[in-house]
C-alpha cells in the first residue's frame, strides 16, 4: 500500500499538468459494469482521447478517474477532466440590428472541464437466470467555463441501471439511463435517456476484447436525429494491478463524431 501512494500521487497530479490522459474503469469503453471494487480498494483510471466531429472541429480529452470501494455494496467516483477545443473554422457570422453580417473568430480553447461525481449502489448479484445489477447516480458539476466551449454552464442529474451477465468467456452489458439537463438561459433543450450496449470477451487471460454500441436522446429540440456510436477495442492485462487499454470509435450518423480514439491505463490497489 505505501507503495502505491507515490504511484497514485504521481498519477493525479501530473496527468491534467502533462495532458497525456483520460476515462475511466470501464476504459476504452463508455459502458459501465456492475462491477464494484471491494471496501478499502481504490483504482485509478487515465487516457486521452481524440475526437474528429463531421464538421472537422477536433477536440482533446484527458481525464483522472478515481474510485475508492466505500463498502463492498458502495462505490464512489470521481472524474477530472481537462479538455482543449480545435476549431477547423474559426469563424463566428452572426447579424446586427441592422442585419448586416458580421464575423468574429473562435478561439481554440483548453482547461478545467466539468468534474463528474458518481454513488454506484450494488443491488443484484448475478445468478443463474439473474444478471448483475447496479444503480449509479451522477452529478455533473459546471465546473468547466461555458464561455469557452469547455463546459456546459450547468449541472446534469442522472441516474442509470447498469446491468451485466456472463456466459463463459463471453460478458453481455446493458446499461440504461436518465439524466436531468441543466437547461441554459439561450437554449431549448431537454432531458435524455441513454443506451449503452457492450460485448467484452476473454481472449486469454491477458487480453480482452470490447465491442461497444451507445447513444442518447439530442439534448437539442430542435435536433432532427439522436447521437450514435460504436467502439471496439481492447485490454491487456500488464499484471494484476496494472492494464493498458486502447479503443477505435466513430459515430453511426451526422449528430456524432466522426472518429474516436482512446488509449490509457488503469491502476488498482
Amino acid at each position: 500500500m505505501r507503495r502505491a501512494i507515490p504511484i497514485v500521487v504521481a498519477l493525479i497530479v501530473l496527468i491534467p499538468v502533462c495532458d497525456v490522459f483520460a476515462l475511466m474503469e470501464n476504459r476504452p469503453a463508455n459502458t459501465s459494469e456492475p462491477t464494484l471494487l471491494k471496501q478499502g480498494k481504490f483504482l485509478v483510471a487515465t487516457g486521452a482521447t481524440f475526437l474528429k466531429q463531421p464538421n472537422a472541429d477536433k477536440e482533446w480529452d484527458w481525464v483522472s478517474d478515481i474510485e475508492c470501494g466505500v463498502f463492498d455494496w458502495f462505490e464512489y467516483d470521481i472524474e477530472l477532466p481537462h479538455v482543449s477545443k480545435l476549431y477547423d473554422d474559426d469563424r463566428i457570422v452572426t447579424a446586427d440590428d441592422n442585419g448586416d453580417e458580421v464575423v468574429s473568430k473562435k478561439k481554440n480553447n483548453s482547461g478545467i472541464g466539468d468534474v463528474a461525481m458518481t454513488w454506484a449502489f450494488g443491488a443484484v448479484k448475478e445468478r443463474e437466470l439473474i444478471p448483475a445489477i447496479t444503480l449509479a447516480c451522477t452529478l455533473k458539476t459546471k465546473s468547466g467555463n461555458a464561455g469557452k466551449d469547455l463546459g456546459t454552464g450547468k449541472n446534469d442529474v442522472s441516474a442509470a441501471l447498469l446491468m451485466m451477465k456472463k456466459f463463459g468467456k463471453l460478458s453481455a452489458v446493458v446499461n440504461v439511463g436518465y439524466k436531468f439537463v441543466g437547461k441554459p438561459d439561450d437554449a431549448d433543450v431537454r432531458n435524455t435517456v441513454s443506451n449503452n450496449y457492450m460485448i467484452k470477451y476473454e481472449i486469454s487471460e491477458k487480453l480482452t476484447a470490447v465491442a461497444e454500441i451507445y447513444g442518447e436522446t439530442n439534448q437539442d429540440r430542435a435536433a432532427a436525429r439522436d447521437p450514435w456510436n460504436m467502439l471496439g477495442g481492447v485490454i491487456y492485462n500488464i499484471s494484476d494491478s496494472l492494464a493498458f487499454d486502447c479503443g477505435v470509435g466513430t459515430g453511426l450518423n451526422s449528430e456524432s463524431p466522426a472518429l474516436r480514439v482512446t488509449s490509457g491505463l488503469s491502476y488498482s490497489f
